[in-house]
């Protein structure tokens, strides 16, 4: 009775960890409406916050005592519940730029990422294909959404091993997690994490300066002369300008010719440059410099 009662939590938690494995897959690839019903959403976030409870209470886990905790901030996060602000800061953090802040590929990662890159590449399509799966899309197979559901499949097929007392294909898949985890996600993930909390850091001092620049009010002031921007403004977007030359504001009343959906439209973008910041608010112009992210002023 002990044993089976034994076995039937280990299956538990394997199913859990699948489930974990599978929302980090989802919130790691470009927003869509799905993202917020599975992950944001009352009743789906309900139940992933009872798998992340089952998980952390768990001695084999490790700490994870915030789990659970962590899952349900996003049901409170605001921007989380709209898919354009999703959206705007999944591009800023993993857009297909030269230089993102957070790159979301393995390979990016490590001294030798560079000469490495081919060899990683070719050992994560092994671990794939060994397992019969192959990408459906044009991601690169470093993304971290692909290997989070490369780990959510294992946890399921672990699962699976242990309902049908497979023992070889219990122990391949524990060999396979193993590795991967190690040679892997593992090894770029503690860097990936470092990198958002600092950009995370970033954007609190971003609206540490925005505030002290005393920019709010001029700005509402520009709202408040346009009748018509305040009724068609609900948000606002504060950008660094690239030169003086771009220096002004735009409404999105056309959204599609921006590349943006409809919920967009009742967006105001303002650009501004250091030399248009009152003297008094700052010592160095330069400072000015950090306002580089889309900062909301306006709800």
């Amino acid at each position: 009775m002990r044993n089976e009662s034994s076995q039937r939590l280990e299956i538990d938690l394997a199913l859990c960890r699948s489930a974990i494995y599978e929302a980090l897959a989802l919130g790691f690839r470009p927003p869509t409406v799905a993202t917020i019903e599975r992950l944001v959403s009352e009743y789906q976030n309900r139940a992933l916050v009872e798998i992340a409870a089952m998980l952390q209470t768990n001695p084999q886990n490790g700490q994870l005592e915030s789990l659970a905790a962590r899952v349900r901030q996003l049901s409170f996060c605001a921007d989380a519940r709209e898919l354009e602000s999703l959206q705007i800061s999944y591009r800023h953090l993993f857009g297909h730029t030269a230089h993102p802040q957070a790159p979301p590929y393995e390979t990016e990662y490590g001294e030798e990422a560079l000469f490495q890159q081919p060899q990683e590449l070719g050992d994560l399509a092994g671990f794939y294909s060994a397992f019969g799966l192959k990408l459906n899309t044009f991601e690169r197979v470093d993304h971290i959404s692909c290997e989070c559901e490369f780990l959510c499949f294992l946890s399921r097929k672990k699962a699976y091993a242990l309902e049908n007392h497979d023992a070889a294909m219990m122990e391949e898949t524990r060999k396979a997690q193993r590795f991967f985890l190690k040679d892997h996600l593992g090894r770029f993930v503690p860097a990936f994490a470092k990198l958002l909390s600092r950009e995370k850091a970033f954007q609190n001092l971003h609206e540490k300066w925005f505030q002290r620049l005393g920019l709010v009010n001029p700005l509402r002031q520009v709202l408040t002369l346009w009748p018509i921007l305040t009724e068609a403004t609900s948000r606002c977007l504060l950008i660094k300008s690239r030169s003086k030359k771009t220096l002004g504001a735009e409404l999105y009343l056309a959204p599609e010719a921006f590349g943006l959906n409809a919920r967009a439209s009742s967006t105001s973008l303002f650009s501004s440059a250091p030399s248009t910041v009152p003297k008094e608010n700052y010592r160095k112009p330069s400072r000015f410099s950090l306002i580089t992210t889309p900062t909301r002023i306006v709800s």
